[in-house]
């Protein structure tokens, strides 16, 4: 798994979205292969001890992390969020919040305030998985990062679980999640998010 990978070199990706996650069908072409993905876009890939300048961000609203809209710094537990984004995306063929307009910068706020403060999440009920998936997938997007799994128990658990899925089941990602990331000012975020919580 990518994500594996990302973590054995000691580094966070920091915008983990579909757009930076390529699928390739691997095999003899009898219907026997396999998928396989690859995460792109390792530009904003940094050290796990990178800080970056107060108030900088890079990224697509949905798959940011609540600590990260905060002006935390980007960690392992971050990629781990957004992961968990990405995965409901993939198994519910829908975009992640569809009914917000990022481009507007106050509908931008109005969203990272529901996801810092009333932990607004998609909802992963209506989609039929396991119950295993399923749990794992909202513990990637838990508010505290601490309880996230690791991205080695990521891997863990989907390889185990592969099988409950029907090979002929495909999946597809929603053409519209294909965005380029945006820098965001947390700064004026974090603001208006310590002003509403006081």
């Amino acid at each position: 798994m990518g994500l594996s990978f990302v973590r054995q070199q000691n580094l966070v990706h920091r915008d983990l979205h579909p757009g930076n996650i390529l699928n390739d069908r691997y095999g003899d072409g009898d219907g026997d292969g396999f998928d396989r993905s690859f995460i792109t876009d390792v530009e904003p890939c940094r050290p796990t001890n990178y800080r970056e300048k107060e108030g900088e961000i890079f990224g697509i609203p949905p798959y940011v992390a609540p600590e990260v809209i905060l002006g935390q710094p980007y960690t392992p537990a971050s990629d781990i969020y957004s992961f968990g984004i990405v995965a409901y995306e993939l198994f519910a063929n829908a975009y992640p919040h569809l009914d917000y307009d990022f481009g507007n910068k106050i509908i931008c706020k109005i969203f990272f305030d529901q996801v810092v403060n009333e932990e607004l999440r998609p909802n992963i009920d209506e989609i039929p998985l396991p119950k295993e998936i399923k749990d794992l997938i909202t513990r990637c997007w838990n508010a505290d990062p601490a309880k996230r799994p690791t991205a080695q128990e990521l891997y863990r658990t989907l390889e185990k679980e592969y099988n409950h899925f029907s090979k002929n089941t495909s999946y597809r990602i929603n053409p519209t999640s294909v965005v380029a990331s945006i820098p965001i000012n947390t700064n004026q975020i974090t603001e208006s998010l310590k002003k509403a919580c006081n």
